[in-house]
């Protein structure tokens, strides 16, 4: 299955079209407590701290998609039609744990340690970060357990799968 190749029998609202209860409060706290995480580690730890970067990173990342989040529940979106804006966050929470994951794939495969940098200057500590975070984020999503979504590691068809799993 290619990845979300929009054709007209592509099915719409991969994840089922509905978030978890309480998802929104849970990423809107996420967002706000990754953001208070930043602003006390940039005052407190070296430049050269890799924990900064993937602070900033966890910040950053959970600040987009709150935003985008509330994009969707006005029933708005920058990036496609505005009625096929729910149908776009959530190929894009699955696009996002497909692609951490090949990134943290991609590290491992290389022999990068944990306390190395890649060549574009990024801390290994955060692709692994990045990953976690994607695979926690749609979790709270459709209201299944994170190691549900770690085993489904970049298998569309599975991460697709779990919305029946949700309680």
């Amino acid at each position: 299955m290619a990845l979300f190749t929009d054709a007209p029998d592509r099915e719409r609202n991969p994840l089922g079209g509905r978030e978890a209860e309480g998802f929104a409060l849970w990423l809107v706290t996420s967002a706000q407590k990754a953001r208070e995480a930043w602003d006390l580690l940039r005052e407190q730890l070296p430049l050269s701290n890799p924990m900064r970067y993937v602070a900033r990173e966890a910040a950053s990342h959970y600040a987009g998609v709150l935003a985008e989040w509330e994009n969707v529940k006005r029933g708005r979106s920058q990036y496609v039609r505005d009625d096929l804006a729910r149908d776009y966050f959530e190929v894009t929470l699955i696009s996002k744990v497909m692609s951490a994951y090949g990134a943290a794939e991609y590290v491992r495969e290389c022999g990068y340690g944990s306390n190395s940098i890649t060549a574009d200057g990024r801390p290994i500590a955060d692709v692994s970060a990045e990953y976690l975070r994607t695979c926690i984020i749609l979790a709270k999503y459709i209201g299944v357990s994170e190691l549900d979504v770690y085993a489904c590691r970049d298998d569309q068809a599975a991460l697709m799968a779990l919305r029946s799993d949700r309680g």
